[in-house]
């Protein structure tokens, strides 16, 4: 998704919330790369930065299958 530099947080929660906080500069490309791991009762979302080698390498085996998400304006 193309957003205007700044500070955003990735969230995601099932059980738990867990967020992760990034500063996007001007031009910047960053990677955030969403992964399920055990909880007590369901799973849980593990979210992580990745560079942007490993990344294009990961997404080369995804499709995409949904709307981008819509935020507010502020």
């Amino acid at each position: 998704m193309d957003r205007p530099a700044g500070k955003y947080v990735a969230a995601a929660a099932t059980e738990t919330e867990k967020t992760l906080s990034f500063v996007l500069d001007s031009g910047e490309t960053k990677y955030v790369r969403s992964s399920p791991s055990m909880g007590l009762m369901v799973g849980r979302v593990v979210l992580e930065l990745k560079t942007p080698e490993k990344a294009k390498e990961d997404l080369a085996s995804l499709s995409y299958t949904g709307d981008q998400v819509k935020t507010a304006a502020k």
